[in-house]
């Protein structure tokens, strides 16, 4: 057995040149060792598969569903493409919560939202002699319409589930039988953030070429796997594809052969979403594995317009006619040329002519090899990468004024104020000959002349003048009479002379009118009105 890998140098350097964490590392690597329950040879931490698929047979030994398809189906443990065992648990369905129903509609059956107690079987343990399990999970049951007698194809396509399982396919947990109905259930784990076409709507302005590459990598490496084992999905759009928290495998395919219903005379009717579905196939000819890479020709479209193809139509009998006969969604300008290339490759009229799903992940992990996560002279260099590099400075430029416009919106236009212009609140004397003015006193029926025609300008902008027997007082004017503050408004265009004579008589008012003036006992008899002219309304932020 070669050991090259347990001796890497990956710590940092000492005074001497040998690695600081080496050792440690050693240490920290599993080892070759053997189990100690089976005694065969095993060199990682996982529990031993043999062991495992020896109790996991003795434990539904005795077991039977009352179903001979479905004890087959349970019972058989199955190896994986990974290097893994997998196996179908039977759940109790009271072991399950029901959280949501009517959690979505699936096109041969009810999806619903549920918590399974106890969750899928993690490893065996030998000291308690019981299995250790993951604990309260969410799940998601898809219950089969009319499945309580499953044909023979419904068995296979699970069994051919098992036979492809990968990280890029969603996991099938376990099978359970709702009581009530007789409905048997597919039970899976759960997406948290939903279906990819959800994903693009609500994420639309936060992906970059970057992200929308790695999305669809994972979709094709899933596609490539269901294609060499032999099969083909038949219904693939991105309503089929789920999207996890996890960055090394983000999406994921699902629905994989239970696209046919459980019933065998069903089973050649066509069946997808119509702009997905390969213009042969309509034609009724049989799926095969070109018929999906037309399909993954609209998710690269989808993914790459954040669109819904032909969102605009009904998806109904003209529009496949038209498809058949050579109609494709129209391609952005802004779309790179080389994707655009591709997407054009996989939805060729000819299915020989398209590339196979190999093929595309190949092209893709060549565009993100080049890009890297971070733009370089050699991504700015290559022309391909060079091309996505340019679309996500566009979109880049594009995010820029959207956030401006959306966060900084230009200032609304004020409407025209209905404040009144400081020269407009001086009305004008009549012209007064200065000889006559030294010759004549002031006549004081003159001044309460002009206090009528102007006194309802003094109390800056109100309507009427308070009452003489009120006790509130404005804070923009005491209670002056009339005919004097009229005069004192508007002294300042007369000539001092005048100035002089307004002012002693002023002064006279003002004594006497202080000595009868009554003061409030208490503060709260004083009223202060808000000045509704002094409120401005803030833009932006």
């Amino acid at each position: 057995m070669h050991f090259t890998n347990f001796f890497t140098n990956t710590g940092k350097r000492g005074a001497k040149g040998r690695s600081c964490f080496s050792y440690l590392d050693i240490l920290r690597r599993p080892m070759p060792h053997n189990c100690s329950k089976c005694n065969q040879c095993k060199i990682d931490k996982l529990p031993c598969q043999p062991c495992i698929q020896e109790r996991y047979q003795k434990n539904y030994e005795n077991w039977t569903s009352g179903n001979e398809k479905i004890d087959k189906l349970v019972k058989h443990v199955r190896p994986s493409l990974i290097n893994t065992i997998l196996f179908l648990e039977w759940i109790p369905y009271e072991d399950l919560e029901i959280v949501n129903k009517d959690f979505a509609n699936g096109g041969f059956g009810t999806i619903s939202l549920a918590t399974w107690l106890n969750g899928y079987v993690v490893r065996w343990n030998h000291h308690d002699k019981q299995w250790v399990r993951q604990g309260k999970m969410q799940v998601v049951l898809k219950t089969m319409n009319e499945s309580d007698n499953i044909s023979d194809d419904f068995i296979a396509e699970l069994e051919a589930y098992f036979h492809c399982a990968s990280r890029h396919l969603i996991s099938y947990l376990g099978i359970t039988q709702n009581p009530e109905t007789k409905d048997y259930a597919i039970v899976m784990e759960y997406a948290e953030n939903g279906d990819l076409r959800k994903y693009l709507q609500n994420n639309k302005d936060k992906l970059y070429w970057r992200r929308k590459l790695d999305i669809l990598r994972n979709i094709v490496a899933g596609l490539e796997i269901i294609h060499v084992s032999g099969m083909t999905h038949r219904d693939l759009h991105t309503g089929n594809i789920l999207q996890f928290k996890d960055l090394l495998y983000p999406s994921r395919i699902t629905d994989l052969g239970l696209s046919k219903q459980a019933s065998k005379e069903k089973t050649d009717k066509i069946i997808g979403v119509i702009p997905y579905i390969a213009p042969e196939v309509l034609n009724k000819k049989p799926y095969t594995a070109a018929s999906d890479i037309y399909s993954f020709a609209m998710i690269l479209w989808e993914v790459g317009t954040g669109e819904k193809p032909y969102a605009s139509l009904s998806y109904n009998d003209e529009l496949a006619h038209q498809i058949k006969n050579g109609r494709r969604p129209e391609i952005p300008k802004e779309i790179p040329e080389c994707y655009a290339n591709l997407i054009k490759d996989c939805w060729d009229i000819d299915p020989q002519k398209r590339p196979t799903a190999l093929d595309i992940k190949e092209k893709i992990m060549k565009w993100q090899s080049v890009l890297g996560w971070f733009p370089t002279e050699e991504s700015r260099k290559d022309v391909e990468a060079k091309q996505f590099e340019e679309a996500d400075d566009e979109k880049s430029k594009e995010d820029r004024r959207y956030r401006a416009e959306k966060y900084n919106p230009p200032p609304k236009p004020q409407e025209p104020s209905a404040e009144v212009d400081d020269n407009q609140d001086h009305r004008e004397l009549p012209d007064i000959d200065i000889d006559d003015i030294d010759d004549e006193p002031l006549d004081d029926n003159d001044n309460n002349e002009h206090a009528d025609d102007n006194g309802k300008e003094l109390q800056y902008g109100s309507n009427e003048l308070p009452n003489n027997n009120s006790k509130e007082l404005s804070h923009d004017s005491r209670e002056i009479p009339d005919d004097i503050s009229e005069h004192q408004h508007d002294s300042k265009e007369l000539p001092d002379d005048i100035s002089i004579k307004l002012s002693d008589n002023i002064s006279k008012e003002l004594r006497n009118d202080d000595d009868n003036r009554e003061v409030p006992d208490d503060d709260d008899d004083l009223s202060f009105s808000d000045d509704d002219d002094n409120k401005r309304e803030l833009h932006g932020w």
